[in-house]
Parts: structure tokens; sequence; C-alpha cells
């Protein structure tokens, strides 16, 4: 009865029809179930209930790191420096054809030819050359990353680890 005052209020319809005048007939339920799920399947819009305002919880753990897994590590900044190495490989690309359109590289050339009779710029030479230096210098930061995660573990057995404060929300 509550929900039908409100939801009539609430569309502008009393209890007794839209002109005020008796209330609506009732339907009876028909035989077969179809109509009664579709009935029961209707939305009925309620006015919010209010509440009192209750204060945010906050919940808070400390966990102290002791150790990192050297291969984890290893294996994530493989990752990472690789993708990294994409991204500038991407850059410099888009550069080089940047320059080469507007005519940079073609006057540079020619200034260069003054001291070196054969120079020329070869975007494919470079970037392969640039390739190979990258996936040396991926190597290279991700060993010396899981040289630390090695470092970090024995100078955590003697420290302790470092504490994070993990905070939750309600």
């Amino acid at each position: 009865m509550l929900a039908e005052g409100v939801l009539g209020a609430y569309k502008g319809v009393s209890e007794h029809g839209r002109d005020g005048s008796s209330p609506p007939a009732r339907v009876p339920p028909p035989p077969n179930g179809a109509e009664e799920r579709k009935r029961m399947a209707r939305t009925v819009q309620m006015a919010p209930a209010r509440r009192e305002a209750t204060p945010a919880t906050v919940r808070r753990t400390r966990v102290v790191v002791k150790k990192v897994a050297p291969w984890s590590v290893f294996r994530f900044y493989l990752l990472y420096n690789f993708c990294i190495m994409l991204v500038i490989l991407f850059g410099l690309t888009i550069i080089y054809n940047v320059l080469g359109a507007l005519g940079v590289l073609a006057s540079t050339q020619k200034f260069l030819r003054q001291f070196w009779d054969s120079f020329k710029f070869q975007g494919g030479w470079l970037f392969t050359r640039a390739f190979a230096v990258g996936v040396v210098m991926v190597v290279f930061w991700s060993l010396v990353k899981l040289m630390t995660a090695f470092m970090y573990n024995l100078i955590s057995d003697i420290v302790g680890g470092f504490e994070v404060t993990l905070t939750e929300h309600k």
C-alpha cells in the first residue's frame, strides 16, 4: 500500500485514479502463468530511503615486503624494457620520416659529402643497428634489475624489508 502510494504520488496519480474518482477496478489474474510472470516483472519506482550519515570506514593493513622473486623481476623488466625500446624506435622512425619529408636529411647528406664522398643516409641500415643495440640494452638493464632484486633480498634479510600500509575505503 505504501509502495503504491509512493508510486502513485511519483507519477502524479492518487489512489483513486487520475481525476480523484473511484478506485480503478482490479483485474483477476489470468489462468495461465504468463501474465502473472509479466506482472511480477514490472519495475516499481520508489523514493530512495533516507539513510543517516555513517562515517566512512577505512581498513588499514601494514605489510612488510621481505623478499622479491628475482625471476619475476627479470621477466617483468625484460618485457617492460622491450616495450620501451619499441616505443623509442617507433618515435625515431617518425622523426626520421619527418626529417626526410622536410628535406633535412638530404641537405645534411649534401653537406657531409663535402668531407666524405660516399656518405649517404640509409634508413634500413640505421634502424637494424638501432634495433640490435636496443636488444642488447634491454638484456643489460634487465640483468641490472635482476642483480638489484638479489641485492634487495640480501639487504632485507639484515634490515627486515620495507613496510607498506594498504588502505581500503568502504
